[in-house]
């Protein structure tokens, strides 16, 4: 979503639906606006508030580390870390060879 690559968002967002995650978070995600965890997966809003806090700042203040920590201990952390950074990669290589969805939608760039 940060990187608004439709494709991984569109790709993601049916996989989570299959999950179990309600339409109404996968929607939030989408439009950036999450503020309601219910309908969301275990550890969602720790995992999504560290998520975007490496992603602007490239570190975890104290109290996201701690809350992180707790959650999903010291090795989940770590696999946090590797996941957001893969797909870093993943969105700027989707988004530098503009992969489309494909059913053409664009659900994060709405270009």
């Amino acid at each position: 979503r940060e990187w608004r690559a439709d494709y991984e968002f569109w790709a993601h967002a049916r996989i989570a639906r299959e999950a179990g995650v309600s339409d109404g978070f996968i929607e939030a995600l989408r439009v950036g606006d999450v503020t309601d965890y219910s309908g969301a997966p275990e550890h969602a809003e720790i995992v999504h508030t560290a998520a975007r806090e490496m992603l602007q700042t490239g570190r975890l203040s104290d109290p996201t580390y701690a809350a992180a920590l707790e959650a999903l201990g010291k090795q989940g952390i770590v696999e946090l870390v590797g996941i957001v950074g893969y797909y870093c990669l993943i969105s700027l290589t989707l988004n530098v060879f503009e992969v489309e969805t494909p059913d053409g939608t664009k659900p994060v760039s709405g270009a």
